[in-house]
């Protein structure tokens, strides 16, 4: 498994990051390269709650909440990986208090390339950074979602 993982500060209160990313059918709403996203086994938050995700180049996946400490952190399967050239990812995703007013969120990836040996050289020459730039624009895009949140 190769792992990769951002973390960023906000200056914005845990709770409030929280609910940004704990409606799982919404994140094309802080994903930039997600056009859009909907559940898809009638459950919206914790664990087992589905989700297609249809992204901008036409590729979809579907994931689904594995692990799940509510106020806290989740961990979701990518369970359908589309065209992605992977054979299992997790992704981790955990939300931290750090004052009243500020807080962080760390998103890892976990994932296993396909390919057998030219795979994992793939991996390191090239997804994993790519896997960063997209964890980080996520992160990026999601305290630009609970900012505009908040002025709503």
């Amino acid at each position: 498994m190769h792992t990769v993982t951002i973390s960023h500060n906000y200056d914005q209160p845990a709770g409030k990051v929280w609910e940004a990313l704990v409606n799982f059918g919404d994140v094309q709403a802080y994903h930039p390269l997600v056009k859009e996203s909907s559940i898809i086994n009638g459950q919206d938050r914790g664990k087992g709650a589905e989700r297609v995700c249809h992204f901008k180049d036409g590729n979809s996946i579907r994931e689904r909440i594995i692990d799940y400490t509510p106020d806290k952190n989740y961990q979701v399967e990518i369970f359908d990986m589309g065209k992605f050239p992977l054979k299992k990812a997790i992704a981790h995703l955990e939300v931290n208090e750090q004052g009243p007013d500020s807080s962080s969120v760390t998103f890892k990836m976990d994932f296993q390339p396909k390919f057998g040996f030219i795979g994992t050289i793939m991996a390191k020459m090239m997804m994993e950074k790519q896997f960063g730039k997209t964890l980080d624009m996520v992160l990026t895009g999601l305290e630009k979602h609970v900012r505009k949140e908040e002025k709503d």
